[in-house]
This record gives C-alpha cells, sequence and structure tokens, in this order.
C-alpha cells in the first residue's frame, strides 16, 4: 500500500522475498483474465480476487497458495485457475481458496478450502519437522526464528531437569515440540482448530508423544487449571499477539508457576506493559533478549525471562 492508504503500489520484484513468490504472483495476475476473474474493488466492494497469500517452506522450497476471494463459496472457474496454477510451478505444493465476501479490510475470511495438491507445507525448526496450513500462525522468518527456539531451549535444558512445561498460545505447538525432548511433559493450549489439529500431525510426524493438546482458549485454559487439576509448571511459555497479555492471564500464570515465565513477544510496547503488572506481583525480570525477526524494519521479538517468586 501507498503510505498511509489502502491504495496499491503495482510492484513486480520485492526484494526480501523469495524469487518464486515473484514468478508465482507474476503468473497470477497475467492469467486471471483468461479465466475472467476480476481483481477486487475495495470501494466498491465488486470483483473477484481480494489477496493473493504465499507460505514458503525455507526447509523445502514448497509454496502453499491461498486465492482470497470475494465469495461465500468457491466456483467453476477458479477451480480451474487454481489448477493451472498448480500445473505451472513444480514448487506449489497445493492451492487453497479462502473465501472473504465482507466489506472489510481483514485479509482472510473464516473459511478455506483446498482447491488441489495438499494444504500445508513442511518446516523444520531445530530438528522437528511442523505442518503449516493456509491461516495456521507461525514465525514468517524461520531462519532467525530458529534463534529464539534454541535459545528457549538451552535456557530450559540449562536450569530445568526434567520439567513440565507449558506452551500457551501455542499457534502450531512450535515451541513445546521443539523443547520436547528436554522435558517430562510439554502441555499446549491453542484457540485455533486448525493450528491444534495441524500439531497434532506434526506430534505424529516426529513420534512425540509427551506432549497434551488442549484446544481452548487460554483465560479459560488457565481458569479450568486453577479449580480443577492444580498442577504447578515448572515454566511457562507465554507468546501472545501484539495485544499482549490480559492481566487476568499473567495473574493466572503467576498461580500455575513455580518456576520461570519465559514470555517471547512480538511487541516491546505491550510487554513492557505486561512485565509492569508482573513485578508489581511479586515477580522479577532476570533479562531481556531482543532478536531482529524482521531485517530493515523497526519491529524487534523480545524474549524476557520472568522468576515467579514462587
Amino acid at each position: 500500500y501507498k503510505p498511509k492508504s489502502h491504495e496499491i503500489v503495482n510492484i513486480k520484484h520485492c526484494p526480501i522475498q523469495p524469487e518464486i513468490c515473484d514468478s508465482i504472483i507474476e503468473f497470477i495476475r497475467n492469467s486471471a483474465y483468461d479465466y475472467a476473474i476480476s481483481g477486487y474493488d475495495e470501494k466498491k466492494n465488486g470483483g473477484d480476487l481480494r489477496h493473493v497469500v504465499l507460505r514458503i517452506s525455507k526447509a523445502t522450497g514448497k509454496v502453499l497458495v491461498t486465492l482470497v476471494v470475494n465469495s461465500p463459496k468457491t466456483f467453476e472457474k477458479l477451480t480451474d485457475f487454481a489448477q493451472n496454477i498448480y500445473d505451472n510451478f513444480k514448487e506449489v505444493s497445493g492451492v487453497c481458496a479462502n473465501f472473504n465476501p465482507k466489506k472489510t479490510n481483514v485479509i482472510m475470511g473464516e473459511n478455506t478450502e483446498l482447491l488441489v495438491g495438499k494444504d500445508f507445507i513442511k518446516e523444520r525448526i531445530l530438528d522437528k519437522t511442523f505442518r503449516i496450513g493456509p491461516k495456521t500462525f507461525f514465525q514468517i522468518n524461520p531462519e532467525s526464528a530458529e534463534n529464539i527456539f534454541a535459545f528457549v531451549k538451552d535456557y530450559i535444558k540449562n536450569n530445568f531437569e526434567n520439567p513440565i512445561v507449558l506452551d500457551a498460545y501455542a499457534g502450531v505447538t512450535s515451541f513445546g515440540i521443539s523443547i520436547s525432548d528436554i522435558c517430562r511433559k510439554v502441555v499446549s493450549v491453542e484457540d485455533n482448530k486448525e493450528a491444534v489439529q495441524l500439531a497434532a500431525e506434526t506430534l505424529e510426524l516426529n513420534e512425540i508423544k509427551n506432549v497434551e493438546l488442549h484446544n481452548m482458549d487460554t483465560q479459560k485454559f488457565f481458569e479450568k487449571e486453577l479449580k480443577t487439576k492444580k498442577r504447578k509448571f515448572d515454566a511457562i511459555i507465554l507468546d501472545p499477539p501484539r495485544k499482549g497479555c490480559t492481566e487476568q492471564c499473567l495473574e493466572y500464570a503467576l498461580k500455575l508457576c513455580k518456576g520461570k515465565i519465559i514470555y517471547v513477544s512480538c511487541n516491546p510496547a505491550t510487554l513492557a506493559r505486561d512485565l509492569k503488572f508482573l513485578v508489581s506481583n511479586g515477580a522479577k525480570v532476570e533479562l531481556i533478549k531482543p532478536f531482529d525477526m524482521f531485517c530493515h524494519t523497526y519491529h524487534i521479538e523480545s524474549v524476557a525471562i520472568i522468576d515467579c517468586g514462587n
């Protein structure tokens, strides 16, 4: 977009993404006309194709293509178009349609359908293989992300012996799976059903038996744990979205944790706010380590180690 607008800048090359992405997008842009698939007009809420979302695996080079369309369901010319994309690129593992007929600036709608091929790609972090779907949250820069996973794993390995760890806001349980071989048990909680399903497939793929998956809202899961099982965790990994955690979630985390909270944040402002709350409730910040996830931008990923004081 042009700065401070939703006006699209028509570029043909992006220097920070793999060249194959440029090629696929250029092919889609040119061949859409052959299938009478029109571009979306945000002002009129008209046209077919709203967005093209590409997910590419650093490990395999495979690309998952998602066509975000202004429609509640698939249509014949879209299926033919998807087949054409799939046939023209050996790198494309599959093409999906995501349906977003609402007048909104949110990129993807709730429902996604596989049109051709596979609806996932595989990525490797440390020595584990993950399955990533069209809407699954996963670190966009896997090489840099591996530094974060390695840091968290090394910290747990050097400070705990055979721990029980809670992985909250877990996504595809990438942290939990990465550290599973140094833990007695990992308990994972994530509210996205697709992500939890992919995590289950990843556990099977890697033959991991000591990870317990929960498809629940994090705060509700914390409440349930405190009321029913009343178990304590040696370490809790919190990896919330940019808005950070609620005060209630942080309060519950302090009660559930007998050792350290490892807070992974993509937003320094909400991290500062949440650390202030934790410190005011008896916790102590041991260290904060920044990671440059998005080179040439101001975005910084941070990992904070917090002693719960229990």
